[in-house]
């Protein structure tokens, strides 16, 4: 959509499939994390003999795996991010030469 509205070529296709595969690593690693972690803590929960304060403890690899996940997907934005700005200020650059 980006490459249409200012009439230009993409900045790297390259970086836009790194992207799509960081955004789609880490949302799924938070997705299985979360839906994992929301099930192991709701089994504890039932049973009355476990202490709250230990089913918080007992979820500290499923945080770990949330922050790495986390760090991909931010990854993701940022290759992203990236990617957009230099599609822009490439296609600004071919206007200006155009112009000249």
């Amino acid at each position: 959509m980006l490459p249409r509205a200012f009439n230009t070529k993409l900045y790297s296709d390259t970086l836009a499939n790194w992207s799509y595969w960081f955004f789609m690593i880490g949302g799924l690693g938070f997705f299985v994390c979360l839906w994992l972690g929301g099930f192991w803590q709701g089994w504890q929960w039932n049973n009355p003999s476990i202490p709250f304060i230990d089913t918080v403890v007992a979820l500290k690899p499923i945080w770990i795996v949330r922050f790495f996940s986390g760090v991909v997907m931010f990854a993701g934005i940022t290759t992203f991010l990236y990617n957009f700005m230099a599609t822009i200020v490439n296609a600004e650059g071919v206007k200006k030469g155009q112009n000249a």
